[in-house]
C-alpha cells in the first residue's frame, strides 16, 4: 500500500514554525512513499537519535508554538507596550469613576437617613463647645471688654443707688 504525502503541507508547517515561507509546490517537490520506505526512514531516524518514541503535536499546540515564538521588532514591541498601557490606564478610569459614583451614591444614602441618637448628642455637644469658643474669642476683643465693664459699672451704681434710698427711708 502506497501513501502520499503532500510536500506543501509539510513546508508549510515547517516554514510557518521557523518563519520562512513555502514556495509552490512543483513535481519535483512531491513524493510518493510506500509503507516498506517510511519504515526504513523510521529506523533510519532510530539509529541516529536512539530512541522509538515519537511525539504527536496537535493542531493547538502548533498554533500555541506559532503564537508564542512571534519575533517582534522593537517599534512593534514598543507599540504593543503602548496598547497596553492605554487599555490599562482606560480600565483605571473607568473604575476611579465607578469608585466616586459609588461614593458619591453611599452620601446620597446617608443623608436620608435619620441621624442616630448617638450623632444628635455628638452634634449638640460640638454645637456647645462651638458656641463656647466663640464667646471667649469675643471677650478677647477691646470694645467687648470696655462694654463689659460699662455694665458692671451700671449694676453696681444701680445697687448703690438702691442701698442709698433705702437709708435715706430708714433715717
Amino acid at each position: 500500500m502506497k501513501k502520499t504525502i503532500n510536500a506543501k503541507a509539510a513546508t508549510s508547517t515547517v516554514g510557518a514554525l521557523f518563519g520562512t515561507t513555502a514556495t509552490q509546490p512543483t513535481d519535483a517537490n512531491v513524493a510518493i512513499v510506500s509503507n516498506d520506505e517510511l519504515r526504513k526512514m523510521r529506523d533510519d531516524m532510530q539509529r541516529v537519535k536512539g530512541t522509538r518514541e515519537a511525539a504527536v503535536l496537535s493542531q493547538a499546540e502548533i498554533a500555541r508554538m506559532k503564537a508564542s515564538t512571534k519575533i517582534q521588532s522593537a517599534n512593534e514591541a514598543a507599540e504593543q507596550k503602548r496598547i497596553m498601557e492605554e487599555q490599562k490606564a482606560q480600565r483605571q478610569a473607568m473604575a476611579k469613576t465607578r469608585k466616586q459614583k459609588m461614593i458619591q451614591m453611599d452620601g446620597e444614602r446617608s443623608k436620608k437617613l435619620p441621624p442616630t441618637e448617638i450623632e444628635v448628642e455628638a452634634s449638640k455637644k460640638a454645637e456647645g463647645l462651638l458656641a463656647k469658643a466663640q464667646e471667649q474669642l469675643d471677650e478677647e476683643h477691646d470694645d467687648v471688654k470696655h462694654m463689659n465693664q460699662m455694665v458692671l459699672y451700671a449694676k453696681v451704681v444701680t445697687v448703690r443707688d438702691k442701698q442709698l434710698e433705702e437709708n435715706k427711708r430708714l433715717e
